[in-house]
């Protein structure tokens, strides 16, 4: 249920801050990070089994893709979307710790545990990589040459 509740919560966050003139811009990036997202899903659950998600399996396989589409696109584009110009480490540590407090809430109602030693510390260093990761590709994506006028 509360998963349930984090996807309303993630839309209408979306639907009053989001700027949506700037969606053909911003939704590669948040394409990107879902794809990122996928990916540690699948080392962190399937393959090296640090995480569990409880309940039966349909459940185990609906509130992954429910997080990772409805949330954390949502996070990416408004990630990007108001990134600041300065204090760009500042901006994505306070990110980072958003998303901290998401898992914890997560881990705290039983949705899905941290198993092999894993802790927070560990999932913001994550978090942190995975910001990095959406920082450059939003920088990349956003890449203009600057044509060589000099040599005219």
């Amino acid at each position: 249920m509360i998963t349930v509740l984090f996807d309303l919560i993630a839309l209408i966050i979306f639907w009053r801050f989001a700027d949506f003139t700037r969606i053909k811009q911003l939704f590669p990036v948040a394409m990107t990070g879902v794809f990122i997202r996928f990916l540690q899903h699948y080392i962190m659950i399937d393959w090296l089994h640090i995480w569990e998600v409880h309940g039966p399996k349909w459940k185990q396989l609906w509130l992954p893709l429910s997080a990772n589409i409805m949330i954390w696109s949502v996070v990416c584009y408004l990630f990007i979307q108001f990134l600041p110009k300065r204090r760009k480490i500042l901006y994505g540590i306070m990110w980072v710790f958003i998303m901290l407090a998401y898992l914890k809430i997560l881990t705290w109602a039983h949705v899905f545990t941290m198993q092999k030693g894993w802790t927070i510390g560990r999932s913001f260093i994550a978090l942190c990589f995975y910001f990095i990761m959406i920082y450059v590709v939003w920088r990349w994506l956003s890449y203009k040459p600057q044509k060589d006028t000099a040599h005219k």
